[in-house]
């Protein structure tokens, strides 16, 4: 049977592709910053409690020898002008969306031979959007280095860089977007997992852009 690792699996779109390979039949070790009691529903698989930007050794220790996919999905975001980042924000943000996914990307290499490493970035790192700032010179930087790894790791791991658009997660309450008209347009997080995993699957890098956010938002609209 083969195995996943999902990082950032606790809600959103990582809890969603938990359930796209838990229904796949996959075994699946999931982590995130949350302790496992306070993930509802209870997750289907092994869980592992962490802070990615303190290390991965513990969650290393709990993995097979053996990995057919790797999820790089954490990642966390603020909504403010420029100026209003503090550099403890610059810093956590640079430290969890850019930094410990290519730490932990590095340490995957042995078991991921033969497997597909998928980062999971944003289409905010491909444009210009008011007030994210440093959330998309994270994701941008990151997708940068994804590009790379794939190059080199060519023919050994296959390496993905995947781009959802606005989707409907607790996210976006923690990064401060507050209550705005346009979150009742964004993508529920199921239907962008079961994109992400499709692209996963055909081994394609994939941007969810406008026309995606677009088209699921006019299915909401009339159902």
């Amino acid at each position: 049977m083969p195995h996943a690792l999902i990082t950032g699996a606790s809600d959103g779109i990582g809890r969603a592709l938990v359930d796209v390979y838990h229904a796949k039949e996959w075994d699946i070790t999931a982590t995130a910053r949350r302790p496992a009691e306070a993930i509802m529903p209870e997750l289907p698989c092994a869980y592992v409690p962490l802070d990615l930007t303190t290390g991965a050794e513990s969650l290393l220790e709990k993995l097979p020898p053996k990995l057919d996919l790797a999820i790089l999905n954490a990642g966390a975001g603020k909504v403010a002008a420029p100026a209003d980042h503090s550099a403890e924000d610059v810093a956590q943000m640079i430290a969890l969306n850019t930094t410990a996914p290519l730490l932990l990307a590095q340490a995957l290499f042995p078991r991921l031979e033969g497997g597909t490493l998928a980062f999971i970035g944003s289409t905010a790192a491909r444009g210009a959007h008011k007030d994210f700032s440093v959330y998309a010179a994270t994701k941008a930087a990151l997708s940068g280095a994804a590009r790379s790894l794939a190059l080199e790791w060519e023919g050994l791991v296959k390496v993905l860089m995947l781009h959802p658009g606005p989707t409907a997660t607790t996210m976006h309450d923690k990064a401060g977007l507050g209550d705005i008209a346009a979150r009742r347009f964004f993508t529920p997080p199921a239907k962008v997992a079961a994109s992400l995993a499709d692209a996963i699957d055909r081994g394609k890098n994939r941007r969810l852009g406008a026309a995606y956010t677009a088209r699921h938002a006019l299915e909401g609209l009339f159902k």
